[in-house]
């Protein structure tokens, strides 16, 4: 099951976390820093098994590391790319 969601606030949040289950999917894109890596980190709180994409792919391991050691039952994918790219 793969979910797309634009959040836009907490409760939109919120609302996401309660439909996670075992092979619930997030893709998060700029999830190497700032808001992206914030809702990475609630995602795996919850769950989430996570499809990361970011330009900086030390930030992005370093993050997806951290990440396996709070919650080491979820899948996480990272995916180097930059997304303004016209060719991505």
């Amino acid at each position: 099951m793969a979910i797309g969601y634009l959040f836009s606030s907490k409760r939109s949040l919120r609302r996401l976390t309660l439909l996670a289950n075992k092979s619930s999917y997030a893709l998060v894109t700029g999830a190497s820093s700032g808001i992206g890596a914030q809702i990475c980190r609630h995602l795996i709180q919850h769950d989430f098994n996570l499809i990361m994409v970011a330009r900086s792919e030390t930030k992005l391991h370093t993050l997806a590391d951290e990440l396996r050691q709070i919650n080491d039952k979820i899948n996480i994918h990272t995916i180097i790319q930059d997304l303004t790219e016209y060719n991505a």
